[in-house]
């Protein structure tokens, strides 16, 4: 006699504590020193894994109001529908999609299976699709430097992508006009 109510929770895939993480770029170091750093830094930052964001806020010495973070790298060897089907069986041939909503207004996911797979989910009324487009080509195009060395300068890699490149270098830049012969610069700047 009386109302008794259930409620259950299905989670599927990794529940996980995101940690903010600060990285200065040194334009001199070498890329593999550099990259080797970051790793460092990265697993230095585990032990603090389980603390909530409110503990981490208090001291990263971002100001009260601000964001801690605004875009999210996620790094997972398999995606969903690959980790399924590994399982075999009638798995095998199923597709699985993960559907969710992230609170993040940039999301760059990165899946290592059989060959690194790239996808970006970008907040609309923050991002719109071109620019996150560009900034998946951006990333695309930095990994496809690193197999050049890893003794080069972290400066010298590129952002822009080589469409980026002729239109900021090229394009922008293709400003040769005619001018009359007939007239001194000074009358030139005057007109």
């Amino acid at each position: 006699p009386g109302l008794v109510l259930f409620t259950m929770f299905t989670f599927v895939g990794p529940l996980i504590n995101t940690l903010p993480l600060r990285v200065r770029v040194d334009r001199e170091a070498g890329l593999g020193q550099w990259l080797a750093d970051l790793r460092a830094g990265q697993v230095a930052l585990r032990e603090h894994a389980h603390w909530p964001l409110s503990r981490v806020r208090s001291g990263s010495g971002v100001p009260p109001g601000s964001p801690l973070f605004e875009s999210l790298v996620a790094f997972d060897v398999a995606t969903v529908d690959g980790a399924v089907r590994a399982l075999g069986g009638d798995w095998s041939r199923r597709r699985c999609e993960l559907v969710g909503r992230s609170s993040f207004p940039l999301v760059l996911g990165a899946h290592a299976e059989p060959e690194l797979l790239l996808e970006i989910k970008n907040d609309r009324r923050v991002l719109d699709d071109a620019a996150g487009a560009d900034i998946l080509d951006q990333v695309r195009g930095l990994l496809e430097q690193l197999p050049a060395g890893a003794h080069r300068p972290v400066g010298a890699l590129s952002l822009l992508t080589r469409a980026q490149r002729k239109a900021v270098v090229e394009d922008l830049n293709a400003t040769d006009r005619p001018y009359p012969r007939d007239r001194c610069l000074h009358e030139l700047v005057e007109a």
